[in-house]
């Protein structure tokens, strides 16, 4: 909590309330993740994409595809503190695969 005060209660209550509201933003770890553009992830091959998060991932959203010639899946198949290991399954090519991981 800031612990500076004006004197004038309507100004620290705001201040109070914006530091209040910056530790709960500070805390999603969903907005304190990381995009990660083009990993290409081959047909039923485990493949390590270094996620940079300095911590193990929570999960990831993907935010884009291309070469899927079918309908597939990706099954995160391990994640530690470096690594995200994704393996597409279905898709019958390669795929090309962006996503925000967090």
């Amino acid at each position: 909590m800031i612990k500076r005060q004006t004197g004038n209660p309507d100004v620290d209550a705001n201040v109070v309330d914006l530091d209040d509201r910056l530790k709960q933003l500070e805390a999603n770890a969903l907005l304190r993740g990381r995009f990660i553009a083009d990993v290409s992830l081959a047909a039923g091959v485990a493949t390590a994409v270094r996620h940079h998060l300095g911590r193990k991932p929570l999960g990831y959203l993907p935010a884009g595809m291309t070469g899927a010639a079918a309908a597939g899946y990706i099954n995160v198949t391990s994640k530690d503190t470096d690594f995200l290991t994704l393996t597409a399954t279905g898709y019958g090519a390669t795929i090309v695969l962006s996503m925000w991981v967090f």
